[in-house]
């Protein structure tokens, strides 16, 4: 457990504050790149270069490494990118952050309610063709470490909630995602299927974040501490 607040000199949790308006404006440049699918300049900017198992998990498992990474989060969207865009939109509301005692990591976590297109293959939009769109309900969890002075995203898990489309009922679409063992489905993918419950795909991991004094695999957001385990499914 971190220091109590009333332990650090004014100096400090003036250092503390500032910090944390700073790890504020590096997840809001997440979003604005994700809502231009610039996914390249994100992980260029504000991911870490030189941290261990950099990851991008959601409630199936992980996409560990920055290869891994770059390979699943930056290159299917390279092309759309540069394509003509729909709409989409998804915020940022709710931070809960916590930085580490010793002032090396921080974990936050957002709430990040938005809208977006359900696209065709191959969609484009000056082809005057309907695109249905859909309401996505995620929340963000997310390790910072701090390199080279300034504070870089590590492990970033995207919890899903539930969504469905615009214009339908609301209902509750069972996943058969909590009895599947844990295995490597490719080089650096691990997959973790129990992170999800049955009912609307809302996740029973991660916990918010608490104070804590050093960051350890036991808190972290990334696959460090399910690796373990898949090595032993393999």
């Amino acid at each position: 457990m971190a220091n109590n607040l009333q332990s650090f000199t004014p100096e400090e949790q003036i250092r503390r504050a500032f910090d944390r308006e700073q790890i504020k404006n590096v997840f809001a440049k997440h979003c604005y790149c994700h809502l231009a699918l610039r996914h390249d300049l994100e992980m260029e900017k504000i991911w870490a270069h030189n941290a261990p198992n950099v990851s991008w998990g959601f409630p199936t498992g992980f996409q560990v490494g920055r290869d891994t990474v770059w390979d699943f989060y930056v290159k299917p969207n390279l092309a759309k990118a540069a394509a003509p865009s729909v709409c989409r939109m998804l915020t940022l509301t709710t931070p809960l952050i916590e930085i580490a005692g010793d002032g090396q990591t921080a974990q936050g976590m957002w709430y990040t309610p938005g809208f977006g297109p359900i696209e065709r293959e191959n969609y484009d939009p000056r082809d005057g063709q309907p695109l249905q769109g859909e309401w996505i309900y995620e929340h963000y969890a997310v390790d910072f470490i701090r390199e080279n002075g300034q504070w870089m995203i590590w492990h970033m898990f995207v919890a899903g909630d539930f969504n469905f489309e615009a214009g339908t009922r609301y209902e509750e679409p069972e996943l058969d995602c909590g009895n599947q063992e844990i295995k490597w489905t490719a080089p650096g993918v691990l997959s973790v299927p129990r992170l999800a419950t049955a009912k609307w795909g809302w996740s029973r991991f991660p916990h918010w974040p608490e104070p804590y004094e050093t960051w350890t695999p036991e808190i972290g957001y990334g696959a460090d501490k399910f690796m373990e385990m898949a090595g032993e499914a393999r």
